[in-house]
């Protein structure tokens, strides 16, 4: 339930179908990624982020860079500023175009998880130093105006579309027993969340409007016609319980699982980004 994986994910098996070769560099002990070329090296270090199920690992520079002389790579694609990005920003470039993909909000991450207006400064100048001075992408036309307000020339921010895969993604699919084995009553309307649990997710929102929904609502279709379900782990799992006990916390099975349940349902839940904001 990874977005930025998802995203890298994605492209591979677009252009291993299409013959181009491209390659993931990471930190990791195993990696999961198919259809596609790996370098995995291990991790010489390795520790949690704070109040969240994300794990940041490090490993020697100096045998990434060998590997990326040794590869003679035409170009080099950051999708992360940690211990990867910055190798990858003092491999020699030579011939090497690198750009770099802006896929986490983290100084809004950061101002959530610790409510430290100077933290969130400080992420904002390492983010404007680390992306401020190449090609790099955001995903949005939102983040892209704040980048600009923030000083970095538009000329070096672009959108990165994002795509969905209409023939898995799609109404059709549609499933009415779906829900049967999760103890949902047949008929009734479900709410989806999937991603991670995690506060910086915003499902504050969500419990307040479920509970405002709830009272509103009860008197014209009762108690048992409308379900919240949220799909995913993290941090934020045992907290929520608490919150929202009506609610149905599930695990389903990796793959069509999830694709599953997204066409089974009624309303999606999906956190849009909000606007960054100068502190």
């Amino acid at each position: 339930m990874n977005g930025v994986a998802t995203t890298i994910k994605a492209p591979h098996r677009c252009r291993r179908c299409r013959g181009h070769d491209l390659v993931v560099v990471t930190s990791r002990s195993e990696i999961t990624i198919t259809a596609s070329r790996s370098r995995i090296s291990r991790p010489s270090a390795s520790s949690n982020c704070p109040s969240t199920n994300c794990k940041n690992s490090a490993s020697r520079p100096s045998q990434i860079i060998d590997y990326i002389q040794r590869e003679g790579f035409t170009e080099l694609i950051i999708s992360t500023p940690g211990p990867i990005g910055i190798t990858a920003l003092l491999a020699p470039r030579c011939s090497v175009c690198a750009q770099r993909i802006y896929h986490t909000d983290f100084p809004q991450y950061v101002r959530i998880l610790t409510d430290d207006n100077f933290l969130e400064t400080l992420t904002w100048n390492y983010m404007k130093w680390f992306y401020g001075s190449s090609i790099s992408y955001v995903n949005s036309e939102g983040y892209r105006r704040a980048w600009t307000d923030r000083g970095i020339s538009g000329d070096k921010i672009r959108i990165l579309p994002r795509g969905l895969d209409t023939t898995l993604f799609t109404p059709t699919r549609r499933e009415p027993a779906f829900w049967d084995k999760y103890g949902v009553a047949r008929g009734a309307t479900v709410l989806l969340y999937v991603g991670r649990v995690s506060k910086e997710k915003d499902l504050d929102v969500i419990v307040s409007a479920w509970a405002r929904l709830r009272n509103g609502l009860r008197p014209r279709v009762g108690p048992t016609r409308l379900h919240l379900a949220f799909v995913g782990d993290g941090p934020y799992l045992k907290e929520l319980r608490t919150l929202l006990p009506d609610a149905g916390l599930h695990r389903l099975p990796r793959g069509s699982g999830p694709r599953r349940a997204f066409a089974s349902s009624d309303v999606l839940s999906s956190r849009a980004p909000r606007t960054p904001t100068a502190t």
